[in-house]
């Protein structure tokens, strides 16, 4: 099988379902080769292989036919992860929608999602990968209609009953199963796995958009979809540049930003031959010189500049870097800078 990934966030509260239902959960993680870290970490990368088993053995252990659809629903938007906080600041459903399409990749490797029109209505469709056909997929659409279900009801309301669901294989129970735990009763055997909703609702704006930080949300998204582990650290000289005025400057805090944990970055960070400590000194560093050289700005400003608590603070930094205090580097650098010239000026600017 072609090795694909997805995020943590895809097994987001299974610790907790398993708990409902009596199921050891420690158990199953471990006999495919995961820890409860992961769901302290739903940005990380796990193996899609280790999905599929885990929702094969959850089926041997747990005393629910409809597992996949009851976990997506008991999931709901955590499922989604970090690329929630994308589309729940978007305009309008449209939009919404959208960018967990373009986006879904990052998420997950072992699916594609897709909005098609029919008949006026609209249909979310899921999609297995086509390097995964020869596995059975059952249960893990119904978690994807468990979770799709709960996106769209967050969208419209809570009461909100879609058009029609379509799945694409046979009922895994009976059809009064499946109508205890869905609003409407699913088509099987369908061409494709979908719910169906109104055309119009795509307008349906959402009362949490925040442009400005959808703007820079969308921003950040789409560079990490795009980044290479090659680029990681030039990013995290980006990001510090910009966090270190307002204090976040741990590896906590710009993992955070980067939607990582901070294990997985600092794992990149030394892959690269670096660390998040010797980037945060060296971006320190530069600013630290750049400013010192270019500007009159004081040392307490230059100090909230950097992320230090006070003027003193930057101060000690700085001699542990350079051997000398921050002034000091100045008027050395200015002399260097700005040595006097000699030379003969030219004989119409001289006094005759």
């Amino acid at each position: 099988m072609k090795n694909l990934y997805i995020r943590g966030a895809n097994i987001a509260r299974f610790d907790q379902f398993a708990t409902q239902h009596q199921v050891n959960h420690h158990a199953l993680l471990n006999a495919v080769g995961l820890s409860d870290d992961v769901f302290s970490h739903p940005e990380a990368l796990i193996s899609y292989h280790q999905f599929l088993r885990l929702i094969e053995l959850s089926q041997r252990h747990f005393s629910c036919p409809l597992l996949g659809l009851e976990f997506g629903l008991f999931q709901s938007i955590a499922a989604i992860g970090p690329l929630f906080h994308l589309i729940n600041n978007a305009q309008t459903v449209e939009q919404a929608l959208s960018e967990l399409i373009s986006y879904f990749h990052w998420h997950s490797q072992g699916a594609t999602l897709q909005l098609t029109e029919k008949e006026n209505q609209m249909l979310l469709c899921y999609e297995p990968s086509i390097f995964l056909e020869q596995h059975d997929h059952a249960q893990c659409t119904e978690i994807a209609i468990g979770v799709g279900l709960k996106l769209l009801q967050l969208f419209f309301g809570h009461t909100w009953k879609p058009k029609a669901i379509y799945i694409r294989h046979y009922p895994l129970a009976s059809v009064t199963e499946y109508q205890k735990l869905l609003p409407v009763t699913p088509h099987f055997n369908a061409f494709l796995t979908g719910i169906a909703f109104e055309k119009s609702a795509l307008k349906t704006t959402l009362n949490h958009a925040d442009p400005s930080l959808h703007a820079l949300i969308e921003n950040h998204v789409h560079a990490l979809t795009n980044l290479t582990v090659e680029e990681l650290p030039d990013y995290v000289r980006y990001v510090l540049h910009h966090l270190l005025p307002s204090g976040k400057s741990t590896v906590g805090q710009v993992a955070k930003y980067m939607m990582l944990s901070p294990r997985t970055l600092q794992r990149y960070l030394q892959a690269e031959g670096t660390s998040f400590q010797a980037i945060l000194t060296e971006t320190r560093q530069r600013l630290a010189t750049r400013h010192l050289t270019e500007s009159n700005m004081s040392m307490a400003q230059l100090a909230e500049l950097l992320g230090y608590s006070d003027a003193c603070a930057f101060s000690r930094a700085f001699v542990s870097w350079f051997g000398i205090a921050p002034r000091q580097w100045q008027q050395q650098n200015a002399e260097r800078k700005s040595p006097r010239i000699h030379c003969r000026l030219p004989a119409m600017l001289t006094k005759q």
